[in-house]
Parts: structure tokens; C-alpha cells; sequence
């Protein structure tokens, strides 16, 4: 008899359902899962079909037909589902259901990689694909395959775009296939010729998406905003935007896809409730220090017992900021409160030596004004935090710049370190 379990995903409030693995033949933009696999698990869901991703984070979503054709426990899946989940067929994996609305996407650019045949009509390929991934939810290097009588043709996405509401919206790794959505091609092997023209949009790569590298070989596309807090990677967070970042990080792929848990909950401001099993924690915090992710560091050293310099509620005095600065750390005072910028000079943009000369021991807070008005800085700065300044203590004005910080400065500052909690005593 088959059996599946039902559990928590440990790391979100996403329920999950361990799943075996079996490999179908049908190519189809969807895979197949069992129906009373589905109603069980979720009791009252409506509808022939649901959306559902691997483990913990969904770097890829796919749409399954509910069916009792496939066995209970089971979940049917072609080699290129397979190889975009990574998953394989006869193993059991925990799966999620994906109900994120996701926007509709505007184009789309597809690399053909294989095809069985030398010639095809561009206009009418399109058309087919089109029809094929009507309704489907799409990301950036997902694997596709599409089979329609003797043609076979492989593609994988390389780019897409959705339309932006407002400039400062992110740039789009994932989106909704519509019938309006306009496809395009890049031949990527060199027998194929396509016939008719192409449609060129001019479009720019897009620049909010760092695809991550991992020492397995595996790679993920994450969106710049996600790994502000990853202090070791700042020089590509904060790189020109005009340029597409690529960074390798010496971690596998396992252990950095639990760090974007951490680093999704973190921007929502939830990073207290990640969890992670004890064993677990060495690995973690060997991690958080590869990524200068402190916020994790802390919640790991303090799984262990060793948490010892965290956040200092009681307030810091200014003696120890000056006696730790003249021992070869970098304290500084921002609007009465301390920040430990000793292990973040190596990443500064602006170099190493520029903080420690015109910032120590000093109220440093007009000198970030000047050069860090941006609420990405922000967020780096909350990394940095450890304490108020103690209550009655005289730190002395710069020399260096002789105006005070504008009061528009401050109340923007506090107003945005107020939403993670740290000035509530000011």
C-alpha cells in the first residue's frame, strides 16, 4: 500500500507533502499528481489542477493535473521537470503549494538548445509555443520541452519581462504566461534555421537579478533586494545597475537555498522565526560568515551558547566605543546608536580607510547623510547595529564637516529603523 505523510515546512508556515517521484512521458507545460494525494493533504481544494514547487523555496513553480491515473503518494514528472526540481524519479521530496499571484508576463525570450529538425517557420513555432504555455507560470532557466508530432524541440528560458508599474519596481525572474504575451527565440545550436523575422524588442538584461553560484555546481537566480543584508556581497548589490551581476559563493547549493529562507523572512521582517534543526547549526554559521549575513550569525551562535555580543538593549558606554577603537575595532555612533562596522571596511565601496579616518570617535552621523542617504544603506546599517549609545554620554561633533544632519535625514533614519524595532527607545 502506498503511503504519504503530511508536514511543516520549518522554515515557512507553508504546509508540505512528501511525494515519490515517477517519471512520465507525457511533455506537457504541467505534471501529473495524484487527486486524492491533493484533497487529502489540502481537504476542500477545487479545481483539476494546482501549482507546487520543490522543498523549501520555489526557484521553480509548475502547474499538476490532479488524476487518479497516478498513484496515491506519487507525483509524475518528465526528465526536464525532473532536472529543473532537481529531483529523481523513485526518491521521496517534500513538496509545497504555490499560491502566489503572479504578474502577467509581457515577453518572453526563449533559447532553443536541441531540436530534431533543420528548418522551421518562425511565425508558426511561435504560435505553438504560445498555445503550450498559455496560462502557465514561467521563471528565468526553467527547462522546457515541446513535442507535437514528429517535432521535439528543447528550450530554456532566458529572459522575461512583466509589465512595471512604477520604476522602482523589481525587475521579473517569474511570471504568468498570457495569450498576449509575446514570444521570441535565440538559436543556441547550430542546425536549426528558423524562417521569417524575428521581433526585437531592445530589451536590457535584467539588472535586479544576481544569479548566485554554488560550489556544486548549481545556481540560483535571486533578486538583488533579497542579499542586501549578505554584507560579503555588497560590492555586487551595490554594483551599477546597468550591469547584470553574477557572484560564486563557496557553499552548496542545500545550504544556500536554506539561507534564502532566512534572508525572505529577514525582509519581511519575521527573521526571529526561522527555524532550523540543531545539527544543522555549525553548518549555518559557517555560512552566515561566508555571506557576512550577521542576523543569522546571531540566531546560530545563540542556538550554540556562544551568543555573547549581540544586540545590547542596557546601552553602550562611549569609553568602550573609544577603548575598542584603539584596540583595532571600528565603532561608530549614528544618531546615538553604536554600530560595529569592523568586519564590513573590506566591502565598503568607497575603501577601508575612509570610515576609520574621518568617522571614529566622533558623532558620525552627518558623515552618513553625505555618503549613504539611500535605503539600501539603510539596511546594511541595521546589520551593523549593536546597542544604544548610553544614556547622558557626550560624544563630541566632527571636525571634518562642521554642519549638523538635516532634520528631514533624521526622521527619515529613525523612521525606517523604527519598522525593525531597534530605536524604540529613542
Amino acid at each position: 500500500m502506498v503511503t504519504f505523510s503530511a508536514t511543516n515546512n520549518r522554515h515557512t508556515d507553508v504546509p508540505q507533502v512528501s511525494l515519490k517521484v515517477v517519471t512520465t512521458d507525457i511533455v506537457n507545460q504541467y505534471g501529473l499528481v495524484s487527486k486524492s494525494s491533493i484533497l487529502a493533504f489540502k481537504p476542500g481544494h477545487e479545481g483539476d489542477f494546482v501549482s507546487m514547487y520543490a522543498r523549501t523555496y520555489p526557484q521553480f513553480v509548475l502547474k499538476f493535473h490532479l488524476t487518479n491515473e497516478i498513484a496515491l503518494g506519487s507525483i509524475g514528472l518528465n526528465e526536464a521537470q525532473q532536472l529543473n526540481f532537481e529531483v529523481t524519479a523513485d526518491s521521496n521530496f517534500l513538496w509545497s503549494i504555490y499560491e502566489a499571484t503572479d504578474k502577467p508576463v509581457e515577453d518572453i525570450l526563449l533559447d532553443i538548445t536541441k531540436v530534431n529538425q533543420s528548418e522551421l517557420d518562425r511565425n508558426e513555432l511561435r504560435s505553438n509555443i504560445s498555445k503550450f504555455l498559455w496560462n502557465s507560470t514561467v521563471t528565468v532557466h526553467e527547462r522546457i520541452v515541446y513535442q507535437h508530432n514528429d517535432l521535439r524541440v528543447c528550450f530554456r528560458i532566458s529572459e522575461l519581462f512583466c509589465e512595471q508599474e512604477d520604476e522602482l519596481e523589481e525587475d521579473d525572474y517569474r511570471g504568468k504566461v498570457e495569450s498576449s504575451t509575446t514570444i521570441r527565440f535565440k538559436i543556441l545550436c547550430n542546425d536549426l534555421e528558423l524562417r521569417g523575422p524575428d521581433i526585437d524588442l531592445q530589451r536590457k538584461k535584467s539588472t535586479n537579478i544576481i544569479d548566485v553560484y554554488c560550489n556544486d555546481e548549481e545556481w540560483f537566480p535571486v533578486n538583488r533586494r533579497l542579499l542586501q543584508p549578505c554584507i560579503a556581497l555588497a560590492p555586487f548589490v551595490l554594483a551599477a545597475r546597468d550591469q547584470h551581476q553574477h557572484v560564486n559563493v563557496d557553499l552548496d547549493c542545500c545550504t544556500f537555498d536554506k539561507c534564502l529562507i532566512y534572508l525572505q523572512l529577514e525582509t519581511q521582517g519575521k527573521a526571529d522565526e526561522f527555524e532550523f534543526h540543531l545539527h544543522e547549526t555549525d553548518q549555518l554559521l559557517e555560512a552566515a560568515k561566508k555571506l557576512g549575513l550577521i542576523g543569522l550569525s546571531r540566531i546560530c551562535e545563540q542556538s550554540l551558547g556562544e551568543y555573547s555580543n549581540g544586540i545590547r538593549h542596557q546601552g553602550i558606554p562611549w569609553d568602550e566605543v573609544k577603548e575598542r577603537n584603539t584596540n583595532g575595532e571600528c565603532l561608530l555612533i549614528i544618531d546615538n546608536q553604536v554600530f560595529d562596522v569592523s568586519n564590513w571596511l573590506e566591502h565598503h565601496p568607497g575603501g577601508n580607510v575612509i570610515i576609520p579616518n574621518q568617522a571614529k570617535n566622533c558623532d558620525a552621523t552627518v558623515f552618513f547623510e553625505v555618503y549613504h542617504s539611500s535605503r539600501e544603506s539603510f539596511l546594511f546599517l541595521k546589520q551593523l547595529y549593536i546597542g544604544p549609545l548610553l544614556n547622558g554620554q557626550d560624544v563630541p561633533s566632527p571636525t571634518t564637516i562642521l554642519v549638523d544632519p538635516s532634520e528631514s535625514f533624521l526622521i527619515q533614519l529613525r523612521e525606517y529603523m523604527g519598522q525593525i524595532k531597534l530605536f524604540k527607545n529613542l
